[in-house]
């Protein structure tokens, strides 16, 4: 093999190669952070439920199990010992993964923030906060690539009220963030 035929070989292997050229030195790049949508679903979820301050108290964990992210505003007067139906009046769920240990793409998160949006949930929890809620029905629609599902619930035994609405997309088969509010008849 001749000095020709190896340069030309080592200009092909070059054609590959990684890094930024003196040309791109000064432009700047943009790294998409994978977690934006999810950043940007917990945000507006918190932002959703500071609307409840002062009276209620805000926080977010993860979940016993690690799989879900959870947002509560319970009322500080009301809080006893274990969780009761007082105790965290208002709760958000964010899956973290598909029920089979596979985590949720943040393109379904996307995907939730912009549904959320247009149904208006934010404005949503604070009309349901303000009514009766025996008085809502069980409702099911399906918007983009979601069923949402609603759900009014008491039990005959118990003076406690619920309300629930799951987010499942059909794009993964699987619940993606779901709303959980409770409280005494009388509140």
């Amino acid at each position: 093999m001749n000095w020709f035929e190896i340069l030309k070989n080592v200009g092909i292997k070059q054609t590959q190669r990684q890094g930024i050229s003196a040309r791109q030195k000064d432009e700047d790049f943009i790294f998409e952070d994978d977690e934006d949508c999810l950043k940007e679903l917990k945000t507006y979820v918190l932002n959703m439920l500071n609307k409840f301050k002062p009276e209620f108290e805000i926080n977010e964990r993860e979940e016993m199990s690690g799989r879900a992210f959870v947002f509560e505003a319970s009322n500080p007067a009301t809080k006893r010992f274990r969780d009761t139906a007082s105790a965290s009046p208002k709760k958000f769920y964010i899956q973290k993964d598909n029920g089979f240990s596979e985590p949720i793409p943040n393109e379904i998160y996307c995907d939730l923030l912009n549904v959320l949006k247009k149904i208006d949930f934010d404005n949503f929890v604070h009309k349901i906060h303000n009514v009766k809620l025996g008085s809502i029905n069980k409702t099911h629609q399906f918007l983009d690539d979601f069923d949402i599902n609603t759900n009014y619930f008491k039990r005959d035994t118990s003076s406690h009220e619920a309300f629930e609405v799951w987010f499942y997309s059909n794009k993964i088969n699987a619940e993606i963030g779901s709303y959980f509010e409770q409280r005494r008849e009388n509140e």
